[in-house]
């Protein structure tokens, strides 16, 4: 922590970051905290209790202040989730964080933005998140469309494919793309707060010794050591290189590339699979894209031109209008959130043998404003470089675009609003 205090504060990091608004006045910063790295034991214990909770939303409303940022983005991974630290209140008291970030930030009025990274398999959703409550409160729901497969299932693989395969059994049928983001909507999330997470890096494998296939779940040897995620950029180098050896091949269901030399098997996205995604956002009428990580394109152009993954969403998304979706009928109205507050409320004082109710201050606010912030934890997060952005169209509602959006886990977040004001705070109806 002392490392990342030295860079961000000592040396001005936050706000040389945020001092780009100077130079690009449209562009808007968030702060992302969480991420992987940070587990879930301390996040559960901050939203568990509501003094702690106020004591958090002011720290970020006192950040937004003293650094300039336009928001933040919660990367809490995974509320509710057991083998993460997690707890079964987890998931009303997640709900209860962002209800009042939101009533803060809406008090200050300054369109402070609120976002949160979200996995997408039904397990996860249903244990952490008040999904329709949340969809509501939030600008933008990034669905973390990636790391779906990995060495941890015995078997090479894709790890972020459009759609089921023919491989594909069990609990990991509906663990795609598709699958994930139409789950998000069934469970009472509108499509167009929905933002498709796209990987710049690949896994990699070593199959195992006695397989003679190179297909898609061919099983792998869980004895040798591999670095797991390879970047973009290394992967097309590796590809490009005389007489490389690599042997190049597409999975047709899932849409993604795969590659091969001896026993190496690497999956991962290309122009061509990133292009499908986006076509696939504006078919579906979600709200944008986003990457992770940004530093994993070919920033430096070893391959061809620079940074072609992030040019196809850009590309994309600058033209692209979102259609407007309906809220599903189980909506996030604050009367719904207050009962949820009341009924754990309730069972807190039966566990307790007491009559005095244990009140959550819930807002009464109705305001849906396009904000975006990221959950810092006790501690002031530690953040490093910049390394993903979200990308969001145009609403079809609205003359103004939604907000091209850069997000990072354990990151500093920007996003930009091409040419064009912020939104208004009443722009979501």
């Amino acid at each position: 922590m002392a490392f990342f205090h030295s860079i961000d504060v000592d040396l001005k990091g936050y706000e040389n970051f945020t001092d780009i608004k100077e130079k690009f006045p449209d562009l808007k910063t968030l702060l992302s905290v969480g991420g992987w790295a940070e587990g879930g034991h301390n996040y559960s214990a901050l939203v568990s209790v509501k003094e702690r909770r106020e004591a958090f939303v002011r720290s970020v409303v006192d950040f937004m202040y003293e650094y300039g940022f336009d928001g933040i983005d919660l990367d809490w991974e995974y509320p509710g989730a057991k083998e993460r630290g997690g707890k079964p209140s987890d998931k009303d008291n997640f709900l209860f964080l962002v209800e009042e970030l939101r009533t803060a930030f809406d008090k200050e009025g300054f369109g402070w933005e609120i976002t949160m990274a979200v996995p997408l398999t039904q397990q996860k959703l249903q244990d952490g998140y008040r999904v329709p409550e949340l969809c509501g409160l939030a600008d933008a729901v990034h669905v973390m469309a990636y790391d779906l497969r990995g060495n941890w299932d015995g078997f090479a693989d894709v790890h972020s494919p459009l759609y089921k395969r023919p491989h594909d059994k069990g609990n990991l049928e509906r663990i795609n793309v598709n699958d994930g983001l139409q789950l998000w909507v069934d469970m009472g999330c509108p499509s167009d707060k929905l933002v498709l997470g796209v990987p710049f890096y690949g896994h990699a494998y070593i199959l195992s010794p006695n397989s003679t296939s190179y297909e898609p779940g061919t099983p792998i040897d869980r004895n040798a050591k591999v670095a797991t995620g390879i970047s973009y950029y290394q992967i097309c180098r590796a590809l490009q290189e005389n007489n490389s050896q690599w042997t190049e091949k597409w999975d047709d269901y899932g849409k993604c590339p795969y590659a091969y030399k001896g026993k190496l098997w690497v999956g991962y996205e290309n122009p061509r699979s990133i292009q499908i995604k986006m076509d696939f956002i504006k078919q579906r009428g979600y709200a944008g894209a986003m990457m992770w990580a940004l530093g994993s394109d070919d920033f430096r152009g070893l391959c061809g031109p620079r940074n072609p993954l992030v040019t196809i969403l850009h590309d994309n998304m600058k033209t692209y209008i979102v259609p407007s979706a309906k809220m599903n009928a189980t909506d996030w109205k604050p009367t719904r959130i207050a009962e949820i507050a009341r009924n754990v409320n309730e069972h807190h004082c039966r566990s307790l043998q007491s009559n005095a109710p244990t009140k959550h201050t819930l807002s009464k606010n109705t305001h849906k404003t396009k904000n975006a912030v990221k959950l810092t934890g006790i501690e002031r997060p530690s953040v490093s470089l910049l390394t993903a952005w979200t990308f969001l169209a145009q609403k079809s509602f609205h003359t103004e675009p939604y907000v091209t959006q850069i997000i990072s886990a354990s990151a500093l977040t920007a996003t930009r609003n091409a040419n064009h004001k912020p939104f208004h705070t009443d722009s979501h109806t």
